[in-house]
Formats: C-alpha cells, structure tokens, sequence
C-alpha cells in the first residue's frame, strides 16, 4: 500500500505558481486462489491532482503576451449581447484525475505444461488542457480549453505451451475498447473567436475550435501465434503470425460552430469605418458535415497482418546471430466516398487508399563474446523496420473526402469574404463566404492518400563494443543510423504551382496573403485576382519521401552495485534531419506544422533540420544505501539540448506571405531595419514605428540563430532554447532498520514500512537562481504580425520586381517582445513525500 503527496506547500513559493496539489494511491495485493494451481494479482492506483496552468496571466510577472485589463473589459462589453459568459485573463488551475486498474489471474499445471494467463488492464483519465504561450502574440481567455476524457480496457489471454522435444508455442488473444473524447469548457456551440486587442496581442476566447466535436472509439482484436523449434544444437527456429482487427468511429467537427479572426475590437464590435454597422471578420472557419442529417462521424474497418521467421543460432559458444524475415501488410475494406468533382479536376481519387500493399522487412544481428571471458562483447546488426500503420492519419482520408466527415471552409479573401458576425450568426453559424457563396462542399479541405503509399519504413545500422574493467565497471560506446524509407509527405495539389517569387526569394502561390491560385485559375497582374478555375484550394496528398536520416551515438559508464554504491554516466550525441517533422493528427495540420516555407516550393523535398533533433544529453545517476540503517540516497542529472523552432508570421491566415492560404511562412531577416526596401512597419498603439524598429534591431542581435542569418529567409528549426539542467534526489528509509539500530523500540509494525522524501529540480532548492527552465516554444513561433499590404500585388513577376509601387506587406513588432520565459513550475524545486507498506 503506498501513497505519494506534492503541493503546492512543498514548492517554492513563486506569485506565477498557485495552489497545485497531487495525491497517489496505489495497493498491490497478490497470492493463490488454489496452491500452485491457481494465481491473482490486483494493482489499483487512483490519482488527484490539480496543477496551475503554464504561461503569464493578467496581473502575474510571467513573460508573454498578455492583454490588457481595459480590452478584456471593452471585449465583454462586445460578446455579451451575442451570448457569450464573461471571460477573464486569470491563473487556471488544470485537474487531472486518474484511476487504474490492472487484474491478473494465473493458471498452471494444464495439459501439455501449459499456463493460462488472462489480465485486463484498465484506465480512466481526465485532464484539462489550457495553457498560456511565453511567446507569440496570442493570449487565450480561461474559457478557450477543453477536458480529455479517456477510458480503455486492454483484454488478453495468452497460452504458453512447454511440447515435445524442446518445442515451445504461445498463443495470444486480445481485445483493446478505447473511447476518448474532448469536451469544452464552455458550450461548443459558442465559436471561438481571435480579436486582437492594443498592440499586437490578440485575444483568443471561445469553444476550443478542435474540440467542438471530437471523439474516437476505436476497438482492436488481436491473434498472435508463435512456434518455437529446436533445430539440431545450434538452432532455435520461430515462425509466427501477428493479425489485428481495427474498428473506429471518428468524429471530427474541427470549427463545427465557427472559427472567427477579427483585426481589432473596432472590427468585432462593428465600429469600424467599414463595417457598416456588424462585427468584420478577417477570416472564417466552418465545418460542415460532408452529408446532410448525418453527424459527421466516419466509420471504417482495417486489418493488418503479419507472417514472421526467425532463427536464433548458437555459432559458437561465443557468437550468437540472430536473422528473421518479417512481412506486413495492411487492409482497408472500406472505402472513403468517391468525389466526382475532385476526379475531373485533379484526377485524383478519394477512393483510393494504400490497401493489400505488402512490405518486407528483413534483419539480422549478432552478439559476440570477443575474449570469451564475459569482459568484451560486441554486439550490432541492419534490418528494415516496419511501423504499425498510422490509423489516424488514414482516418483522415475518411473524414475529409468532400462527401463525408466534416468539410472545412475558408473566407478570408476578397473574393470569399466573411460574413458579418453577429448574433444571428453565433446562433447559426453560416455555411457560406460572402460575396461568391461558396461552400464547404465545393471549397472544402480534401485529403487523398497515394494509391501505391506505403506505411512508415527505416533502415536501421546499430553496433556496440562494451567492455568490463577494473571490478564491477562496464564502458559501453554504441552507433546508430536510422534511414528513413518510406516516410509520409504531405503536399496541396490544390494549388496552381508557382506564380513567382518575391524580392526576398520567397516562392509565391498567389498575388495577396491567403489568396491562393488554384488549379485551373489564372494570374491577373492587373486586378491581382485568381479567376476561373476549381473551388477547392486545399487539396492535400499523401505521398512518400525517403530522404529523412538520423545518427546518434551513445558513449559512457557503468559502475554496477558494489560495496552499497552504483553508478552510471552516458552522453549521448544525436543528429536528425527531416523533409517534414509530424507532431500532429490532422492533414492540415500536418502541412502548416510539419514544415514551414521559404524560397523553396512546397512540393520539394528538401530535407532539413528536425524539431525533434537533439544534439547533446547527458544523464548521470547513482544510489548509494548506507550500512545498517536501511537509508537509501539516489541522484539522478539530465542535461540536455532545448527544443527546436523558428520564426514565422503571425496568424494562422493573415500571417501567409506566401500566398497559399495557410500561414506557415519563415521569417525574412533584414540587414537593416529602417530600410523600407526590406521590412515595412505599420503603427502599433503605445509604441512609435523607431520603438519598433529599435526594439527588432535589439532582438536580432541578442540571438545568434536571427544574427547569422540576415539577408535572408531563415532556416526552419535553426534555432534552439537553452541548455537545460536537471538534477533530481531521492531519499528512502526503511523504519523497522532505522529503528532497530538506534534500539529500544519495537519495530514489529514498523519493519515494512518505508518513507521517501524525493526533490526535484534540488539545484533550486539549493539557490533560487539556479536550476531555472527557459524555454521559447516548439516548431513555429509568430514573430511579425501582419498588419496589410499596402498597394497591388506580393507578388514578383519572373522574378523581375515587383508589381506596383510598394507591393509589400507591412508589419509590426511588440518591444516588449522576449526571447524566452520562464515555465514557473519547472523551475521552482518541487518535492515529493512519499510511504508504503509491504505486508
């Protein structure tokens, strides 16, 4: 039985950090049902915890963007005639309930030397996601999150069977019920709503546009059989089969009552001189289920399976070489609706989907005894290496065909205006832009995967040497490089290629940011509009790529537990270079998130820096256990590289320089900032156009990444945040020891009783200045906002110049813009107190 406690008493008290608490349960209890017949084992392990949610808040000292106290207040003002509740800039505490629960029934002494092992694992989970971004120009209102709902059960029974001759068999049947969920913290049909307020912060509040319908069921069945047998002294062979059964509902409702951006609280409220009277979108987002009286959800089945041989031989009584063949192969019964419409334009099929494509996957590795004493070992192997298919991102083919699921629509332009924003439209969000009245079903987001896709493939080298020295030491070096085979990409087909670049050598898909050429359109350099042509503009395939490598190798030392004490010390450096680094689940979001653009077109794999690159760590760890008094001290240190990112445009449509639609542009970097040949400033409240400009020049030329690379449209994830520093303690004492050595106590009830007192981040608990987190964000941080253009087109014709007088974007800068913020609750020291009790 045990029990663990963190609070908010046992942190460092910090005026960002508010009242946090996390409470463990846990008992495991097991024994016989029937004397070495029969077994049970039972883990329950409940949880409480509420923890303050990262990022600066109204009145906190946490750097960020934050809004203003008098636009918070005008804001209310505005949303509560449409039926808004109010919404603040306040601390939000996040909760996250837990509980678990893992059965086991053993059975032995069965025909053929069998057991019979049968086990559910189940787990229920609510967590509250909302937090606040240290950088950026985006601050979320405590309304804009949602809750995560998640119950599974893992159903198994396996079946081990010692035969005849040395054979061996196992059978495994399982079944995995999953069903998530998010829920909103305020009703999904309140559309989320992005209004920027004084100076360049905009206010983001509203049902969370992800989350207003959003749930997956998923059951998997599984039969794995595995056969084991001896061949002569030197061989053990394994043939086997891996077969699962997939069913789903999704429901993706992405911006089912509306997404709206507006440029001021002016625009919101209708008070503009242009809006006549109703609040002026900017941009709008609606999702429309793709058949009428449906609810949007898709359905679908898939099989994978799997045949498999491996021979394990014995070479010598000091090499070992291990060499299989695996083949996979994934099925999809069902197909998504075919789009007549998407044929005859793109020809293309939403029909077609990677099914019955088979992949083999061979390998081998060894192990060798070098000095067959134990003391060298070198150890290594090649193989292909299949992923388990991505059920996910092939349920988007389901969701988004044009015909089915939820069609995303688009106004954001001249042609496909926004419709005004009022309370008619909250009540029914509208299905159509102003202006053209265009539709979901004809402008939609579609997603198309390649007939002959294959599923996620690396090859992988691996080779270790470890040699033991002195008494008890072991030095380990190893290497590995991983090729990517067949990884996905992600491409718009919708788009009219490549209408030029701009000065600055940044490829160009349209005249005006989010205002995209299409496939049929054409290129007006008079009235800088795309004409004619197909509806739709976001069209997105899946392909492969096989360009995506990685290396890492791994150096250091073990000391195993010798005389009360062990240790261990490794440094690991890695390399990763990706044409698109994946971090999501949606297609869209896949192609704006995964890569960022430049001067190169978004149909070439280049392959660059990963996010997910890491180019030092290092973890140090020990335990010493003092004698006699059943007191135990372990530290553990993990230094590490920061995450990745880089600099884009600020906002999700207005923020396209390039002219795709999607903001996911890379940042230009001027040599000069005052040059209006290079950057454009527009008026920013409370701070003149030299503070802006000033306040850029400084921000560049405090951070390498911006400085060495002026001139030019950066690098995607060429920037990395601090080295950051870790160190942990642990301290466990066991009573009845304790008590027994000083004497004079009885120690009956207290013998199995042990307490632990662990420190995280004990370097700050030592000095408040240090063991401090700085962090700057991951992937794609907006940087520059877009304010307007200022006449004509972006657009530079061949490459000659541009077209019009000042055919620029302008944009404008906050000076209290940082490069870093502190994540509190990771820098402060924060303890855990910790008993249990072994019976």
């Amino acid at each position: 039985v045990y029990y663990y406690l963190r609070d908010s008493a046992l942190t460092r008290k910090s005026p960002n950090l508010g009242f946090f608490r996390q409470q463990q349960y846990g008992v495991t209890l097991g024994g016989p049902i029937v004397k070495d017949k029969a077994l049970f084992f039972i883990n329950l392990e409940p949880q409480q915890q509420r923890n303050p949610a990262s990022g600066p808040f109204v009145g906190g000292t946490i750097t960020g963007p934050v809004a203003t106290a008098a636009d918070i207040s005008r804001l209310n003002g505005i949303i509560s005639p449409l039926g808004y509740k109010a919404v603040n800039g306040d601390a939000r505490t996040n909760t996250n309930p837990l509980q678990n629960a893992f059965i086991r029934l053993d059975f032995q002494g069965l025909p053929f030397n069998s057991i019979l092992t049968i086990r559910d694992n189940y787990a229920h989970a609510e967590q509250d996601v909302f937090s606040r971004s240290t950088s950026g120009t985006t601050f979320a209102m405590s309304d804009n999150g949602y809750t995560f709902k998640s119950d599974k059960s893992a159903y198994v029974a396996q079946l081990k069977s010692s035969l005849n001759n040395g054979m061996y068999n196992e059978v495994f049947v399982g079944l995995t019920h999953i069903r998530d969920g998010r829920v909103t913290f305020i009703p999904p049909s309140s559309p989320q709503l992005l209004v920027r307020g004084t100076g360049s912060v905009s206010m983001q509040l509203g049902a969370e546009r992800s989350s207003q319908a959003n749930q997956l069921d998923q059951d998997v069945y599984e039969f794995t059989e595995n056969l084991t047998i001896p061949v002569g002294n030197q061989h053990r062979v394994t043939f086997g089969t891996q077969n699962q059964w997939y069913k789903v509902r999704n429901l993706f409702g992405q911006n089912k009552y509306g997404f709206w951006q507006f440029n001021s609280l002016d625009s919101l409220a209708g008070t503009c001189a242009t809006c006549g009277g109703n609040g002026t979108a900017s941009s709008y987002q609606i999702g429309v289920p793709g058949q009428a009286g449906t609810d949007g959800a898709v359905r679908f089945h898939q099989q994978t399976h799997a045949l498999y041989v491996q021979d394990e031989w014995a070479a010598s009584n000091r090499l070992t070489v291990t060499a299989g063949l695996r083949a996979d192969v994934s099925m999809f019964p069902d197909k998504p609706p075919f789009n007549q419409g998407v044929r005859d334009t793109l020809g293309r099929s939403t029909a077609e989907l990677p099914s019955g494509n088979w992949q083999i996957s061979p390998r081998v590795g060894f192990n060798w005894d070098v000095t067959g004493d134990g003391r060298n070992q070198l150890r290594g192997g090649v193989g292909i290496f299949t992923g388990q298919p991505a059920f996910v991102w092939m349920s988007n083919e389901y969701q988004n065909s044009g015909l089915s699921g939820f069609s995303q629509l688009t106004c954001n332009n001249t042609t496909n205006r926004p419709p005004v924003f009022n309370a008619a439209s909250v009540a029914t969000p509208p299905t159509a832009c102003a202006g053209s009245g265009l539709t979901a079903a004809a402008g939609g987001e579609v997603d198309l995967a390649a007939k002959n896709l294959k599923f996620p493939q690396s090859l992988r080298y691996t080779f270790g040497y470890d040699h033991e020295f002195k008494r008890d030491y072991v030095f380990t070096i190893e290497g590995l490089y991983t090729r990517g085979l067949n990884q996905l990409f992600y491409q718009n087909i919708a788009l009219g290629g490549v209408q030029g670049v701009d000065r600055y050598g940044r490829v160009m898909y349209g005249p005006a940011p989010a205002n995209p050429v299409k496939v049929g359109g054409t290129y007006n350099p008079t009235t800088a509009v795309a004409t004619g042509g197909y509806g739709r503009t976001q069209v997105f395939e899946i392909t492969n790529s096989n360009k995506d490598w990685a290396f890492q190798w791994t150096v250091g030392v073990t000391r195993r537990y010798v005389n009360n004490l062990e240790a261990s010390l490794f440094y690991t450096h890695s390399e990763v270079r990706d044409v698109q680094s994946l971090t999501s689940s949606t297609t869209i979001s896949q192609y704006q998130f995964g890569k960022s653009y430049g001067a190169t077109a978004q149909n070439v794999q280049d392959v660059g820096t990963s996010v997910f690159q890491q180019p030092h760590r290092v973890v140090f760890s020990t335990t010493y256990t003092f004698p006699n008094t059943g007191t135990d001290i372990s530290v553990q240190y993990t230094g590490e590289s920061g995450q990745r990112f880089h600099y884009t445009y600020g906002g999700t449509s207005s923020g396209d320089m390039n002219g795709d639609g999607i903001g996911n542009d890379l940042l230009y970097i001027p040599t000069n900032v005052r040059d209006s040949s290079q950057i454009i400033f527009a008026t920013l409240s409370g701070s003149t156009l030299a503070q802006q400009q000033d306040a850029f020049e400084s921000f560049i030329n405090s951070h390498k990444c911006l400085k060495t690379q002026v001139g030019r449209i950066m690098d995607r994830n060429s920037c990395e945040e601090p080295f950051h520093h870790l160190w942990n303690l642990s301290v466990r004492q066991r009573l009845g020891t304790l008590f027994g050595s000083i004497g004079g106590l009885n120690k009956s009830r207290l013998k199995d009783v042990q307490i632990q007192w662990d420190v995280f981040n004990v370097a700050n608990l030592i000095n408040e200045d240090w063991g401090r987190y700085q962090t700057a964000g991951f992937g794609s941080i907006n940087l520059l906002q877009y304010a307007s253009k200022e006449n004509g087109s972006m657009i530079v014709k061949d490459g000659q110049g541009p077209d019009g007088k000042g055919a620029r974007p302008r944009y404008t800068f906050s000076p209290t813009t940082t490069f870093t913020g502190i994540a509190t609750a990771t820098s402060a020291y924060r303890m855990q107190l910790g008993v249990r009790y072994s019976f």
